[in-house]
């Protein structure tokens, strides 16, 4: 059986950081932006890109979590925009959150808004998934509403 160390996990995590560098989408340019947010500059990072952007929850927040993960780890002077980039993209995910609330779970994507069809449901472990991955970023941003959000969607399971 093979044993993963901790440099080869570090360096897939800073393949998957570089690979989502360079699929980030502005979100002020779609038609989502534009519809739902018109009034604020939007960094949302795509999970795999699609047009129009889909907005994969789990995704963006996995990305998020790996700029996290490079500001902390990379050299000062190397980890700047990293640093940037996941405060940018925690702006968006906040302000972007509640059009994952279905009332009774979330939603995979936001294909609803952007194609305009019957939204994407998560399946239960994306819903789970969801849950603990805000409940992982409330340890890293205080802001309420992200603790809220999960809390409010742990009472959907």
């Amino acid at each position: 059986m093979m044993r993963l160390n901790l440099k080869f996990i570090l360096g897939l995590l800073c393949l998957l950081v570089l690979v989502t560098f360079s699929l980030w989408t502005q979100c002020g340019d779609s038609a989502l932006g534009r519809s739902l947010v018109p009034k604020w500059d939007q960094r949302s990072y795509a999970e795999y890109p699609t047009s129009p952007p889909s907005f994969v929850l789990n995704g963006f927040i996995y990305s998020l979590l790996g700029l996290y993960d490079l500001n902390c780890t990379a050299p000062q002077g190397h980890s700047a925009e990293a640093g940037v980039l996941f405060d940018q993209g925690m702006t968006s995910l906040k302000h972007m959150l509640l059009l994952y609330d279905t009332g009774s779970g979330t939603s995979y994507d936001l294909r609803h808004f952007t194609l305009g069809i019957s939204p994407n449901l998560a399946r239960w472990d994306y819903h789970a998934t969801h849950v603990n991955q805000l409940l992982l970023l409330a340890t890293i941003d205080r802001d309420p509403i992200i603790e809220q959000t999960a809390k409010r969607w742990q009472g959907y399971m």
